[in-house]
């Protein structure tokens, strides 16, 4: 397998464990510990996917995708100022995208 399909698997299974963390924290009332606990294991794992060899070969939406899923991390973890700018960041890769 070519580093580059490494790199996207692994981003891949990344995305799908964070995806799945925040999915139950965003069913979660606000503010519970739960919702935040979520959120704090989901954010290394979103950071792991930005850190992928391969990621600057996929495209801005994919990126735009975990700056956005990184945003709602660090909401639920009560990390606004954080958020708002992994917000900024998803848009400025995705101008036309829709984000949590």
């Amino acid at each position: 397998m070519c580093p580059l399909a490494e790199d996207l698997e692994e981003f891949d299974r990344l995305m799908k464990e964070a995806v799945v963390l925040l999915v139950g924290a965003d069913l979660l009332p606000p503010g519970t510990a739960t919702r935040w606990d979520l959120g704090s294991q989901a954010e290394p794992l979103l950071r792991a996917a930005l850190a992928v060899n391969g990621f600057g070969e996929l495209p801005a939406a994919k990126r735009a995708d975990v700056h956005g899923l990184l945003g709602a991390a660090l909401e639920y973890q009560g990390k606004y100022d954080e958020a708002v700018a992994e917000g900024r960041r998803a848009v400025a890769l995705a101008p036309t995208a829709r984000f949590h």
